[in-house]
């Protein structure tokens, strides 16, 4: 039987592998470093400051609505008991018919059948 790896500890490298020798060729020989020029301008669609606190302060105001609506009408909880036997009698399946014989049965499924017509 295998044993669970734990996820904390690496998983174990073919060092033979093409990849792991692509890797080690990579980490042997570092790229360069980027400049201060070459750090992308900050994106025209990004809300100012002013604009995130105010959508927090609306998100903040609902959240107060709401919660003096709740507590406006509570949600009512008693008699959980009652309840549940108003349920389950409900819920109570009816009793079972009279158990007659499966001839008798079949005598009176016989007695209540209506044929089906003459051909013309």
């Amino acid at each position: 039987m295998q044993q669970a790896r734990r996820l904390d500890q690496p998983l174990p490298v073919a060092l033979n592998s093409p990849a792991a020798q692509a890797i080690l060729e990579k980490s042997r020989q570092p790229g360069r470093y980027p400049t201060f020029q070459e750090i992308p301008p900050v994106p025209k669609d990004v809300r100012p400051a002013g604009q995130w606190a105010a959508a927090v302060a609306d998100s903040k105001a609902a959240n107060a609505q709401l919660q003096a609506q709740v507590a406006a009408d509570p949600p009512t909880l008693s008699d959980s008991e009652g309840w549940a036997a108003r349920q389950a009698a409900a819920a109570t399946p009816p009793p079972p018919p009279e158990q007659q014989s499966t001839e008798d049965y079949a005598r009176e499924l016989r007695e209540r059948a209506t044929p089906p017509p003459r051909p013309k």
